[in-house]
């Protein structure tokens, strides 16, 4: 048991507990969360765990533990009412997606795409009971099937590119060009590569020869920044993820790299953009 996991009975209270152990700092996430309810997005049969602070797990539906959720959406650095294209890879339940509507408000596009057609099916539900239950105004936050690395680049939304990507699944290393070319220039990654969380941050114009990415690393050890063409190891490496298919970026099965090691924190950070927002979808 990590020695901030704590359980609560409410949303309200989960949300009090998070910003306690300073997992929530700012009074915009902390809002975004208080906006949106776990219990309408946890496996079923895991209702009453809902504002326990651990993942919940049923079949391919899978929610990570809210300081996991807490810590990335605070390392997106939101503002409220601000026109950015969001896209959660591996959206799974669509918690994360609904949480970054309400900061970011109607003026934004929002996008998800999971693999596994249960938790798109799932993730629906909760979305559309969930906006029932909000008075707020939102944006259309749509939800695809399918792979990530399998969109299009040059159609839809992805021709624009997104000013942040949330990545809520295992991605190897060899596969994160893919993604990050559907980074506006100066657009923000943040997410679990083999064994670690990263951000990556684009740096110049997408489809250029020159173009370069910076890639900042937070681990359970200290900091680190790197070039995405070439990467330092850890002094202590870890085995990554055994995975049979190294070009595969898994949805459905979060990361919840605190489970295995109690007691520890991570905390990352990341610059804002503003991004103009389109209407067109993704393609596959």
């Amino acid at each position: 048991m990590m020695a901030w996991r704590s359980s609560a009975s409410t949303n309200d209270e989960m949300v009090d507990n998070l910003k306690s152990f300073q997992v929530i700092t700012t009074n915009i996430v902390e809002q975004g969360f208080r906006n949106v309810d776990r219990s309408y997005f946890v496996p079923p049969g895991r209702e009453h765990l809902a504002h326990a602070d651990q993942p919940l797990k049923f079949g391919n539906i899978h929610i990570s533990a809210p300081h996991v959720y807490g810590s990335a959406i605070e390392a997106l650095e939101l503002r409220p009412n601000a026109p950015l294209a969001f896209l959660n890879i591996g959206s799974g339940t669509g918690y994360v997606s609904c949480v970054v509507a309400s900061i970011l408000g109607y003026t934004s596009t929002n996008y998800g795409i999971e693999i596994q057609n249960d938790a798109v099916l799932h993730s629906r539900d909760a979305i559309d009971r969930w906006k029932q239950a909000y008075s707020g105004k939102l944006p259309q936050i749509q939800i695809v099937h399918g792979n990530a690395l399998n969109i299009l680049l040059d159609k839809g939304e992805a021709t624009v590119g997104f000013d942040r990507i949330y990545i809520g699944a295992a991605i190897n290393r060899t596969d994160l060009n893919k993604v990050t070319c559907m980074l506006k220039p100066g657009g923000i990654m943040v997410g679990p590569v083999g064994d670690e969380l990263v951000k990556i941050i684009r740096t110049t114009i997408r489809n250029s020869n020159t173009s370069t990415t910076t890639t900042t690393t937070t681990t359970r050890k200290p900091r680190r920044t790197f070039s995405s063409r070439k990467s330092k190891k850890s002094s202590n490496p870890k085995k990554p993820p055994n995975n049979n298919n190294n070009n595969t970026l898994t949805f459905g099965d979060e990361l919840d790299p605190y489970d295995s090691d109690p007691g520890e924190t991570y905390r990352d950070h990341c610059d804002n953009i503003r991004g103009k927002p389109t209407r067109s979808c993704l393609q596959m």
